[in-house]
Parts: C-alpha cells; structure tokens; sequence
C-alpha cells in the first residue's frame, strides 16, 4: 500500500550500521539478493516493489566500498522509480541524490554534481527548501563542491544547511554537528581560521553532551574532528580525537576490516605523516591496505590507501616502492583526469619526483606537463585541480633553478585565488613560492611584497605563531639576507623563529638561513656549525640520499673549501658532485655551486688545469646559459669565480670582461651597497690594478669606501671590509704617486680603535706596505702632510 501511495519506505542508515555492528553484511547482501531475484521473477525487472530492497542493497554495498556495483544498482532504483513516479515525485528525486552522491564516492565530482544541480532545484518545490531531504540533498551538494575546490559556494550552501538544521533538528542533532563541521572545514580551506577555530569550540562541547550511547555516532564525529584538527595544525587535539574514536570503536567490537575502524585508522596515519612519524605510518597504512585488499583495484577508497603510502615511502626515500605503488594507482585510474583527480595529482606528482630523484628530469618534466594539459582539456583551465597541477608544474622548474618559467606558471594561479577571495593554504602556498622565484631572480622588492601578503593571509588563516605562518616569515627573512638587509633578518630569525622552529621541519631551513646570516657577519666557525646542525636534522628527517640532504652537505663541502683543500676534503667534494649530477643533473645551479666551489679552491692551491676542467665541464654542458636566464645572482658568482682563475693564469683581460658582467648583474638587481655588489666592484678594481689601470681601480675603491663609511657598521665582518677597503685605495694612491693620500689612508687604517676581527699577519703585511710609501715620499712632504 505504501509502494503505491508513492510514500518513500527506503532502507534507514541506522539498519545498515546494525548490519555493520553485528557483522551481517554478507548475510544481509545474499539475502536480499534472493529476495530481490524472488520478486523479479514473480513481478518482473521493473516492479516497484523491488524499489526499497535494491536501494537496501545499494546501502550495504556502499558499507562494503563496492562502489561500481552500488551505482548500477542505485541506477536500477532510478529507473524504477521514475517510470512509476514521474521525475518530480520525492522518491525518485532523493534515489537520483543517492545516486549522486555513490558518484561522489567513486571520484566522479562533475558527474555527480551535475545531477545534483539538476535535482536541487525541483526538491525545493516539491517539499520545500527546509524539508530534511531537501537540506540533507544540499549538504551532499556542498561536499562536493567543497572537494572539488569550490569553497566560496560550499561555505554559502553549508551556511544555509546549518541555519536549516538548528532550526528543525536542533543544535545538538549529530546531523547538524556534521554540518557544521563541513562548514568549519571549509572555512578553513579558505584561511578563515577564526571563525573555523569557534566553530571547533562549540563542536567539541555537542559532542561531549549529545548522544552518550550512540557510540557509532560519536566514533564518526571524533573522526571528523580529527580531520578539522589536523588541518588546523593542532596536532595534539587531532591525536586525542583519533584516540578518542579508536576506543569507540573497539567498544562496538566491529570486525578488523570494517569501515569505520579503518577511516579511524587512516585519520591516525595522516596524524603520524604530519609528525613525520614515518614508520608508524607506514605501518597503520599497510594495515590498512590488508584490510582492503579484497575491493575492487579501482576502488577509490583503496587508491586512496594507496595514493598515501606511495607518498609516505617517497618521504622515506624509498623511491623504487613509492614509484611502484603510484604506478599501480594511475594504471587503475586509467587515462581520464575527471575520475579521482585528487588521487591522479597525488601519485603523478610523486612518480614524477622519483623519476626526478633518479636522474630523469625530462621524463619527469614530460609527465608534469601532460598532466596539465589533461587537466585543461578535460576540467577547464580555472579548475582547482587544473591549477594544482599548474603549480605543481612551477615548482618541478623552480628546483631545477628554472624561476623565470615557474614565475609564468606561479602568477595566473594566485591571481585567481585573488579573484575568488580564497586565502587558505593553497594560495598562500603559491604565494611563497612565487616570492622565491622573485628572490632568485634578484626581484626582491617584489618578493617581499608578496611575502607580507602571505604573511597577512597566513596570519587570518592560521595565527601568527603557527608553523605555516612562520614558514611564510623564513622566505622573508632568507629574502632580507638575499637583498642585503641584514639587521632586519637578524631581528626576524633572532625574535621570531629561532625557537619558535624547534622541532618542526621548518628549523632545518632557519638553521641554514642563520649560518648564511652569520657568514654575512664574518661569524665563520659559528656559521659553519649551524650548517652541520642542518645538515644533520635533514639526514635524520629525510635520510642522506634525501634532495634537500644532498644539497645542505653540498654547502658544508663548499664552506670547508673556502678554508681549505686536503685530500679528504677533495674525495668529499668529487662525490657530492657526482651525487648531485645524478639528482639535480649538471645544469642545476646547486651542482654548478658546487662544482665551481672545488674549481674555485683548485685555482686557489694553483693547480689551474684541475680548474679548468671543472669550469669548462659547467660551460660545455649549458649550465651557464641556464644561470644567466633563471639565477643571475648565481650566475654573478659564477662569473667572479671564472674570472678569479684567469687572474690567477695573468690572463687579465678575460678576467675583467667576467667581472664587469659580474657586476652589471649584481648593480641590477641590488642596490649600489649591497655586499655582493661591493665584492664584484672591489675583484674588478684590483683586475684593473694589475693592468695598470689606476685612474678606473680609483673610482671603484673611492665608490666602496664611501658605502662602508655612509653605513658605519659595527659587525666585525664590516669593519674588516672597510679597512681593507681603505688599504687597497691606498695601494692604488700609492702606484699613481698620490703618496700623502695614500700615507695617511694606510695611518688611519694602522691606527684606527676598531680593528676588531684583523689578524696580526694582516697587519703586519699593511704596516710593511705603509713603511714603503713612507719611504718613497719625501721627508719634508710627510711632515707637512
């Protein structure tokens, strides 16, 4: 009688669950199988009767994660409801919005929200825009637009399901809790921490009155505060809720492979990965993937197992495993971005950095692009993912030192979060990364313009003593350093994220950015010693073969080199090279560091030869041409370092062509007192001195005297740069026989108070040069001077 009334009598969620507690899954789908084929053969196929046991089915199929079966059976239920009903009856409306969201479920997100559209709009007329099956199908709706990245709407739709669900079911009614933390997440997404973080505040205190013997409900609200938590960055509180959500679960004893102890267990996972607690999440994800290993090998559920563990294994470095388990997930996903496109991103990305990893960086480029040209073929070129894609792009060419072509990908995608007003992680993740790419191209002002911005955006979403937000200020303190500004990076690293880094990933980067800072300052040992302390946190973070590990040992190689050259030293250098070759290939501007830094010591001890073929290695291979493009601060470098060779072979000529460019560079993109400037003008004026070019080595000593003196600082490594300074104008005075300059620049240096940092061989060396000028200038001229 209810069937034809066309009265809605469909399984309940509730029966499903005591199918799940009580282990019946398996009894209950053989027997409504037997009674759905029963009905068939009396009734026939299309007999609405079969409506509400297909749709029972349908819901114990989907508790198994059998999603493909469950969608050609909510399909059947469609069909069947339709022919009888009409389009506009309820029952067939909500059977077309459980089929949307088994779609969802299945990655298929335009598909589903399509339908979704198509079905909103009537369930309001027919039952009104507050009938619960009206707002549950709106709030299935959000979720979708919220995983595909389309937050301003999800917000505004999961506004309206809270404001609806408060009003009929209560503030307390688990359905409502939900909503709410749809919403919470959303907000978050969008870097609205504040109202995110209240929302939390009220969650937390329905869950602990609502529903005390409810435990299935109140394992699923501990899960999904777990997720709200950990994408907060509040680790502990996400710990305790996933604790929280383990007991209650061990007190419905469901069996080892159900649903809900396994989503539990994958919340406990993503916990662990965002400790960096990699073995432990290995080992909750294999057991996780045992318990799924009888579902469909496209099962988005079981990929996205997979998708996790391959990134967990390429953390470890184990880069053979992560590219095997990536492969087998895109293999299954096929060639169609639009079905699991999160799961399709995730294991692209990481098959492309172990081929990166390996040394083959075009196969690696070659599978990022295709990826993006999928991504805007199929799902548009302002789809999230298409932009995730994108960036992902940017930055596979900003770690080949590439900035200027990741710079073209970086700007189009921030500037459509601009445009949609979405501030979370993403977009200041792009934002970031776009400021680096400035900073290496010597555009600081614009780095630190957009790394303020982040900083605004970061602090709203985040805090301002979070880990994201500290991230954010490290890139401007590394950008101040950069630039020449050291005192404001001294302040910044020294009040701000030294110890507030402790402990983190972040404090690797803080300590190589202060031992650069204290390079700067003539602190030598001290710098040379952070850089081991960094060195060591990367190895024991990511292990030695580890990117980010192979470059910071690189640094401490070239420190040591600076000081010195043994044998050891030498075997050292030659093996990192090679590593790096191998990782980075010979055009990264990390292996050119270190390749010139050894050719650069090699000119130093006098074996020349050795130096050229390290030079003429960098240049044959084009490493040079993609320095100039991408890094001109690094290129400079290279140049000087070049030059100081052919200086060294007499060869002066060549050496002042190097150096002029060196310079020029170094005058574009910082101001006339950046250090680096002063360097480059200071090796072109003693070239010049060694041609004799006296009147052009003046003008530039007169140029970097005059920027020491305008700055006065205190620092030991300045005060040495000025009186060196002073001395080498002296010695250029000297050779023009401007003698009572020349004298009294070498006194004043001798004499000074602030000599702080001058060895006494040094000394000794100027005072015996002070003593020939004394000699050569007339006795009578000296007394009057």
């Amino acid at each position: 009688m209810l069937d034809a009334l066309g009265i809605r009598v469909l399984v309940t969620k509730d029966r499903t669950e005591e199918y799940r507690i009580s282990g019946r899954l398996p009894d209950a789908e053989k027997t409504l199988r037997e009674e759905i084929l029963a009905r068939q053969k009396v009734f026939g196929a299309q007999n609405l009767s079969l409506a509400k046991l297909i749709s029972e089915l349908v819901m114990v199929l989907k508790a198994q994660h059998r999603l493909s079966e469950a969608d050609m059976r909510q399909r059947e239920v469609v069909g069947i409801l339709t022919n009888f009903f009409g389009d506009r009856h309820p029952s067939s409306l909500l059977a077309k919005v459980t089929l949307a969201s088994i779609l969802s479920d299945q990655g298929l997100l335009k598909d589903a929200e399509m339908l979704q559209r198509l079905v909103q709009p009537v369930l309001n007329d027919v039952l009104g825009p507050e009938h619960p099956d009206t707002i549950t199908a709106l709030q299935i709706l959000a979720t979708n637009l919220a995983s595909q990245g389309k937050y301003k709407e999800a917000e505004q739709t999961l506004r309206a399901v809270v404001t609806s669900r408060d009003k009929v079911m209560a503030a307390m009614h688990p359905q409502t809790i939900r909503a709410t933390m749809s919403l919470a997440s959303v907000l978050r997404a969008q870097g609205m921490l504040s109202e995110a973080s209240s929302l939390m505040d009220s969650i937390d205190e329905k869950i602990r009155n609502v529903l005390n013997d409810d435990k299935f409900t109140k394992a699923n609200l501990f899960i999904g505060q777990t997720h709200l938590y950990k994408d907060l960055g509040l680790l502990s509180k996400a710990t305790e809720s996933a604790v929280a959500a383990l007991e209650t679960i061990e007190n419905l004893n469901l069996p080892e492979d159900d649903e809900l102890r396994l989503i539990a267990l994958e919340s406990m996972a993503l916990i662990h990965g965002a400790l960096w607690n990699l073995k432990e999440q290995e080992e909750i994800l294999r057991r996780v993937l045992r318990a799924k290993s009888s579902l469909d090998r496209r099962n988005p559920w079981l990929l996205e197992t997979k998708s996790l563990l391959a990134k967990n294994l390429l953390d470890q470095a184990l880069l053979d495993e992560a590219s095997a388990m990536a492969e087998d997930v895109l293999i299954a996903l096929g060639s169609s971005v639009t079905f699991n496109t999160k799961n399709i991103l995730a294991c692209t990305d990481i098959l492309a950095t172990v081929l990166f990893f390996q040394g083959q960086r075009g196969e690696a480029e070659e599978v990022r692009r295709q990826l993006l040209s999928s991504c805007e073929m199929e799902l548009g070129k302002t789809d999230s993912f298409t932009l995730a894609a994108a960036y992902s792009l940017g930055e596979f060419y900003s770690e080949q030192g590439a900035y200027d072509i990741a710079q073209t990908l970086y700007i189009p995608v921030l500037q459509r979060f601009r445009d949609l007003q979405q501030f979370g992680l993403e977009a200041i993740k792009v934002a970031t990364l776009l400021a680096i790419s400035y900073r290496q191209q010597g555009n600081f002002d614009e780095a630190v313009k957009i790394c303020t911005e982040a900083i605004v955006w970061s602090t709203q979403a985040f805090g301002e003593d979070h880990i994201e937000t500290l991230a954010v200020y490290d890139i401007l303190g590394r950008t101040y350093l950069q630039k020449g500004a050291t005192s404001d990076a001294e302040e910044l690293y020294l009040t701000r994220l030294e110890k507030q880094s402790k402990g983190h990933k972040l404090e690797i980067s803080v300590r190589n950015n202060m031992a650069e800072l204290m390079r700067q300052q003539g602190q030598f040992d001290a710098a040379e010693e952070l850089t081991r302390v960094a060195l060591q946190l990367s190895v024991t973070r990511h292990g030695k073969m580890h990117p980010e590990s192979i470059n910071m040992a690189g640094q401490v190689v070239s420190a040591a080199l600076n000081r010195d050259l043994t044998d050891q030293l030498e075997e050292s250098a030659l093996e990192t090279i090679e590593l790096k070759v191998k990782v980075f290939g010979i055009t990264h501007p990390s292996t050119i560091n270190t390749l010139s830094a050894l050719a650069y010591a090699y000119a130093a001890h006098g074996r020349f030869a050795d130096a050229r073929v390290l030079y003429n290695r960098i240049e044959d291979s084009g490493g040079v041409r993609a320095l100039e493009n991408s890094n001109p601060d690094r290129f400079a470098t290279f140049c000087g370092k070049l030059a100081d060779l052919y200086f060294r072979e007499s060869h002066f000529e060549q050496a002042q062509k190097l150096e002029e460019k060196s310079l020029a560079v170094r005058q574009r993109i910082y101001d006339s007192g950046h250090r680096a400037t002063l360097v480059s003008m200071a090796n072109l004026a003693s070239t010049l001195s060694a041609q004799r070019k006296y009147e052009e080595a003046e003008l530039y000593l007169r140029q970097i005297v005059t920027v020491h003196e305008t700055t006065a600082a205190t620092d030991p490594q300045s005060i040495f740069n000025l009186q060196k300074s002073k001395v080498s104008l002296a010695a250029v005075l000297f050779f023009q026989d401007k003698l009572v300059e020349s004298a009294d620049l070498y006194r004043a240096v001798l004499e000074a108070p602030q000599r702080i940092g001058i060895s006494t061989a040094v000394l000794d060396i100027w005072r015996a040069d002070f003593q020939k000028v004394l000699k050569k200038l007339p006795e009578q001229e000296f007394k009057n001077s």
